[in-house]
């Protein structure tokens, strides 16, 4: 396929989405012209009401009325951006859609379109319901039904893992050969290789802490503490719980510099999530040479390699989160450091966005 021009779809207020312009970098050594639109910046006030919904009650929480959603919301944020897109002059030759929020061009066809997604509406329906509150049954079976429209309607699809390629062709139908995981870049990180270790320093980030597994860590932390009372544990994020003694809650870290000090000081990085397509935490925590203890759910697996870069229990048991962490600390520090060192070639060889580019390319062009 000839692309000159190329229309990159992103989220409207999302910020994760400037996570993944390094894609975009890699593509435009290739394509001379790249256009981005973001879905919803400029819609009108009754775009935004119809796309939005209403709340059903005046005590409505923030949250709430963030995350609720019409019936109409998928496929009228589609037209929306579509018509942004078809209005440019000239025309795209083919429309990258980032992420599954929104799809131009799922039914009218009138412009080709691919999807570099990590996850799906079904899966998170699947394996953690508290991500789709704030959608009734109804709402949730409309953005599930337009979301599959638009996944056997695309090109081509580009997914982040394995995981989430599987659960496309298995739960939307789509065949294998039209689905390709491309993986995703990792943070930039300039740092050293570790010479010392300090198993006894945890390190947790992240948001959502019910989802990241942030009650079994305090349970895990708390029994491990009894057999290590010099154990402690750094959480940032924006929306811990209340901590047991030994756990230092900062809160949202914005100061680069403060993170890659938090990254510096710790000796091993946790993440139990419960629900987590693929957390690019743990590629930049591997990237500092740490140690990764987290969970065998959805796309993790694919990035901490268990018994090599890191280890890996079932989510929800805080007894085995507890054990794992123990077995870390017991370990020589040599098998530790060797640990640190698997974890920073893997991260480096296999979570970079020139590795994902190119991936991308190579099958664009055969398209």
């Amino acid at each position: 396929m000839q692309i000159n021009r190329l229309a990159v779809s992103e989220v409207s207020g999302d910020n994760q989405t400037g996570r993944f312009h390094g894609l975009i970098r890699e593509l435009a050594r290739h394509i001379p012209h790249i256009e981005h639109i973001v879905g919803g910046k400029g819609m009108s006030g009754w775009q935004a009401r119809l796309i939005n919904g209403l709340p059903h009650r005046r005590d409505s929480t923030q949250e709430w009325w963030r995350r609720q959603r019409s019936i109409f919301a998928y496929r009228a944020k589609s037209r929306y951006v579509e018509d942004k897109i078809l209005a440019m002059n000239p025309r795209p030759d083919l429309c990258l859609q980032m992420l599954q929020h929104f799809c131009p061009f799922m039914t009218s066809r009138r412009l080709p379109y691919v999807i570099y997604l990590d996850y799906t509406m079904a899966q998170a329906a699947e394996n953690f319901p508290g991500w789709t509150r704030g959608r009734n049954r109804l709402q949730l079976a409309c953005h599930i039904h337009d979301e599959g429209v638009a996944l056997r309607n695309a090109l081509h699809l580009f997914s982040f893992t394995e995981n989430t390629r599987r659960y496309i062709m298995r739960r939307f139908g789509v065949p294998g050969e039209r689905i390709t995981a491309v993986g995703v870049g990792g943070p930039h990180v300039n740092s050293e290789p570790r010479a010392h270790l300090d198993p006894l320093k945890l390190l947790y980030v992240g948001h959502e802490f019910e989802r990241k597994g942030g009650r079994t860590l305090y349970e895990a932390f708390t029994r491990l503490r009894t057999k290590h009372p010099g154990l402690s544990l750094t959480v940032v994020g924006d929306d811990a719980e209340a901590p047991p003694e030994g756990v230092i809650c900062l809160g949202k870290v914005s100061d680069p510099a403060q993170m890659n000090r938090l990254y510096r000081e710790a000796g091993a990085f946790v993440l139990p999530s419960l629900c987590d397509p693929s957390p690019l935490v743990i590629v930049e925590a591997m990237h500092h040479g740490l140690p990764v203890v987290s969970t065998r759910v959805d796309g993790i697996p694919e990035m901490v390699l268990d018994g090599k870069t890191g280890l890996l229990v079932p989510p929800r048991d805080s007894a085995a989160l507890a054990d794992a962490l123990d077995a870390l600390i017991r370990r020589p520090e040599a098998e530790r450091l060797a640990m640190s060192r698997a974890g920073r070639a893997h991260a480096q060889t296999h979570f970079n966005w020139q590795r994902t580019g190119e991936k991308t390319w190579e099958v664009l062009q055969r398209l």
